[in-house]
């Protein structure tokens, strides 16, 4: 309901305040405002999670790919920017892509000891998505596909560029981010910040370096490792939660 009423005051506010159209206007709306909303208010329908994953992964993939190709048309309407999917030389890709993998697996490694320190598990919900058969492994790789390509073209390279005019380079980072933040409210509210986080870091790359290749191609990789190789590294062991750093390493072999 909140999302409901927000959204259109967002949409005629954004009319008034940039020359982009009623389309565009909406879907700017719909990034910042709607989607946030909307994702919050499934939280608790989460507690009681029985849906089978091959079904979440599908219908998660087919919203993915929805969303990024409408930011993508979006984006060419606009005119713009023609350097969201340049291609960089073969070792500025690999190093950029490099850099932002890099710095997503350690903001997430310093948010599971911060985790750890105060007691937060990770949400249920985390656990319970993860692929455990070969078919649901392969299909989350997809999922990844989908999710490297569709937030990143959503958040960072539709929406980025639209609000940089309106709010300033650094402004629109922090809007964009704090949006993204909130689409994986599912995570938890520690697991908001950490995806804020890492959703700077991801709108760095793509500036800093002029494609956005490099966050594409470092979310999509980073997701498939997470998700599939290294969740038990990468998240809070259930037993450690709530016991400090010290008493937690003493007690590993």
């Amino acid at each position: 309901m909140v999302g409901a009423i927000i959204t259109p005051l967002v949409t005629m506010a954004l009319l008034e305040l940039t020359p982009s159209g009623l389309l565009h206007a909406a879907g700017l709306a719909g990034l910042l405002c709607l989607l946030p909303t909307v994702t919050l208010a499934q939280v608790p329908l989460l507690r009681d999670f029985d849906v089978p994953k091959m079904q979440v992964y599908a219908s998660s993939a087919g919203t993915l790919v929805l969303l990024g190709g409408s930011a993508a048309l979006l984006s060419r309407a606009q005119g713009g920017p023609g350097w969201a999917f340049a291609v960089l030389p073969f070792g500025a890709m690999v190093g950029w892509t490099a850099l932002i993998l890099a710095l997503g697996v350690a903001i997430t490694l310093a948010f599971k000891h911060l985790s750890m320190h105060l007691g937060i598990p990770d949400a249920p919900i985390l656990r319970l998505l993860l692929p455990t058969t070969t078919r649901e492994r392969w299909v989350f790789a997809g999922l990844s596909v989908c999710a490297g390509f569709g937030e990143e073209m959503a958040y960072r390279g539709y929406l980025i560029p639209m609000l940089t005019p309106l709010l300033g380079g650094f402004a629109a980072v922090a809007v964009s981010s704090i949006a993204f933040g909130l689409l994986h409210a599912y995570q938890g509210a520690i697991g908001i910040v950490r995806t804020t986080v890492v959703g700077m870091v991801m709108a760095g790359g793509f500036l800093l370096s002029g494609s956005l290749w490099p966050p594409v191609l470092a979310h999509l990789i980073f997701d498939v490792v997470a998700g599939i190789f290294l969740s038990d590294a990468l998240m809070v062991p259930e037993q450690d939660v709530g016991v400090s750093h010290g008493a937690a390493d003493s007690g590993r072999v």
